[in-house]
């Protein structure tokens, strides 16, 4: 990701702007610190190479502009030396550790979304009359989960198809071909897929094995290039 990139390099210059402020205070082996957080700041929100790079910018940082000679990238004194191999080496482990954190963080996020609209869907679907009234909730909570425009088919007579709500557009020949191939199939079809590519939808099919019952329509915005978890 770019931005991560774009982050740790910003990250590490506010660090050093602030370090030369610092260091008419603090000795530079504390000062090690002040990039340290940066470093983990950038794992935190970019992840573990962002990270990294913000390791070896932030060594070359405070080797340039905080060890004697100044401006330089030689090292003078043994201790500012055994200073940058400690920045270096605490960097280097803080920041995929800060990436594994947020790593987790994400998927416990993920996690408790999903339970949360699991359990909402559940208590919904528990008061649906009939399956008319199943199909309008799932269409509900599939397009209020998501955030995209999206329906529910379901077989009807005479090779129709009822769908929950109806579609804000109309399907062409080949989206109504991608829904009767994974109706007949069991299996995903349309846009992002090897069958019938053309169609502006997604379409997955409801039930593990056939007969397929329903069919989930999802329509992605025409800058999206793949169909992700």
């Amino acid at each position: 990701n770019r931005m991560g990139y774009v982050f740790g390099t910003l990250a590490v210059l506010a660090t050093t702007a602030l370090a030369l402020v610092l260091a008419q205070w603090i000795h530079n082996a504390n000062l090690v610190l002040v990039y340290v957080l940066a470093v983990i700041a950038t794992g935190l929100s970019y992840g573990s190479r962002p990270a990294m790079a913000a390791s070896v910018l932030s060594f070359l940082s405070f080797n340039f502009f905080l060890t004697e000679p100044r401006y330089t990238f030689e090292v003078a004194r043994q201790d500012d030396f055994s200073t940058l191999i400690f920045l270096l080496v605490i960097a280097v482990i803080c920041g995929p550790a800060a990436s594994r954190i947020r790593r987790q963080f994400i998927l416990l996020r993920d996690a408790n979304r999903y339970s949360e609209a699991m359990r909402n869907f559940s208590q919904a679907l528990s008061v649906a009359e009939n399956a008319t009234a199943m199909w309008q909730v799932a269409a509900k909570h599939l397009s209020s989960t998501l955030k995209l425009e999206s329906c529910i088919a379901v077989p009807a007579e005479d090779g129709r198809y009822d769908t929950f709500p109806n579609s804000a557009t109309a399907f062409t020949a080949v989206d109504r071909a991608a829904l009767e191939w994974t109706f007949k199939h069991a299996a995903l079809s349309g846009r992002f897929t090897d069958t019938l590519s053309a169609s502006a939808w997604t379409v997955f099919p409801v039930g593990k094995k056939n007969p397929c019952v329903a069919c989930a329509l999802i329509r992605l915005d025409q800058a999206d290039t793949a169909l992700v978890p």
